[in-house]
């Protein structure tokens, strides 16, 4: 993982399971996050498993 938004994030995901669809859930590394949530999940067996959408949104609302 070499994307620059990775660095918004601890460096480990941790690999989940939902309704047995396997994701890996990206905490956020700011101390104060400003999102819904701390965590962002990708999921491995869509589509768009590839897409990095939702972790560009968080960091832009989070870090700016």
């Amino acid at each position: 993982w070499t994307a620059p938004v990775y660095v918004s994030f601890r460096s480990t995901p941790t690999i989940e399971y939902i309704n047995n669809c396997r994701c890996h859930s990206f905490q956020c590394a700011a101390t104060n996050c400003k999102y819904k949530t701390r965590e962002v999940r990708r999921y491995l067996d869509t589509g768009d498993a590839k897409s990095m959408g939702n972790m560009h949104k968080h960091t832009k609302k989070c870090w700016g």
